[in-house]
């Protein structure tokens, strides 16, 4: 009989991934395990650490067994607290996949399609999160954790049991209100987590809280480890943010601060720079700049064209100005048909 091998994302293969170090998964689930391996390096990487901590365990044990005479409690106190460590990393990284993937459900179908993301299961992320709090504890009651270590834990089981609530909640809005605390907590547990403070920036405008979504972005850019990529998202959801509160001098600066240092290249989801930057300068009054603008669109992302269209027929704001400027407008059609002819 053929088994059909199937490539299964990053996520799902995080939360498997004990199971397969230990042999416990089936044949079908390990075959496809072994075709994620051989094709993702940083997952590679994960699972010979994982097979690291295991070795460091057995290792520890006949460590204690042939070497009475070196301290041998002192070893194992040094061994757990770093093992504490790392399952605190690794539930920062859970708990962020965690409040992305409520983030993800608790907005709609075009949100989800525009951050072009794919949430993990819930109920098997929150599992595996009890699982990894179970375990932790487990190492922390052996050593004497700093009152840190022991907060988070304590904070991480009761998120994932249900029992924190939010001091504000909002009916209808579960959620987005559960995607916060976790992400808020990835960050509590990792502050440079650059994805976690992006969704959580995200969140906040999502619920009309712009001014926190604004400190967000800012406390992000202010730091000089950040990729190109989030910088280049940050900027482009801070240009945003301040076009909501139509501080467009300010969104254009965003806008140009992409193109000026390159952070976006030719990636077809930044379309949506040129675009704004074009409208945000029509506001300004800055039309030759704003024709400019709009010719990047046409020019960098042929294929985003009909998005761009659809996008532009919305924009009322920017419709109502083009109905103001019948110039303006004539030679937007006359040179961009495919985005502003009837």
């Amino acid at each position: 009989m053929t088994v059909e091998l199937r490539f299964i994302p990053c996520a799902d293969f995080e939360l498997a991934i004990h199971a397969y170090v230990d042999g416990e998964v089936n044949e079908v689930e390990a075959k496809d395990l072994v075709v994620h391996l051989e094709l993702c390096q940083p997952c590679r990487q994960a699972v010979e650490l994982l097979r690291k901590q295991v070795r460091i365990h057995r290792e520890s044990v006949e460590f204690g067994e042939m070497a009475d005479a070196l301290d041998q409690n002192a070893f194992l106190r040094r061994l757990h607290g770093r093992l504490i460590e790392e399952n605190l990393d690794r539930m920062a990284g859970l708990f962020f996949e965690l409040g992305k993937a409520y983030f993800l459900s608790g907005n709609d179908s075009k949100m989800r399609i525009y951050l072009h993301k794919k949430a993990i299961s819930i109920e098997r992320a929150r599992a595996e999160g009890r699982r990894l709090v179970k375990e932790t504890s487990e190492l922390a009651d052996r050593v004497d954790p700093s009152r840190e270590a022991r907060s988070s834990l304590k904070r991480a089981n009761d998120l994932l049991r249900g029992k924190r609530k939010l001091k504000d909640p909002k009916p209808g809005r579960t959620a987005l209100d559960n995607a916060r605390r976790f992400l808020e907590e990835c960050l509590i547990l990792k502050s440079d987590h650059s994805a976690a403070r992006l969704f959580l920036a995200g969140y906040f405008l999502r619920v009309d809280r712009v001014d926190e979504a604004i400190e967000e972005y800012h406390k992000l850019l202010g730091r000089t480890d950040v990729s190109k990529h989030h910088r280049a998202l940050a900027l482009q959801a801070l240009g945003n943010a301040h076009g909501i509160r139509r501080e467009y001098e300010k969104s254009v600066e965003c806008y140009e601060e992409i193109f000026r240092s390159d952070l976006a290249g030719d990636d077809p989801r930044f379309f949506h720079v040129p675009l704004g930057l074009a409208m945000f300068l029509a506001k300004l009054g800055r039309f030759d700049k704003a024709v400019e603008a709009f010719g990047r669109v046409v020019e960098n992302y042929p294929d985003k064209i009909g998005d761009a269209r659809a996008i532009l027929s919305r924009a009322e704001v920017f419709r109502g100005l083009l109905a103001e400027r019948q110039a303006f407008r004539s030679e937007l059609v006359a040179r961009y048909p495919m985005l502003f002819a009837s």
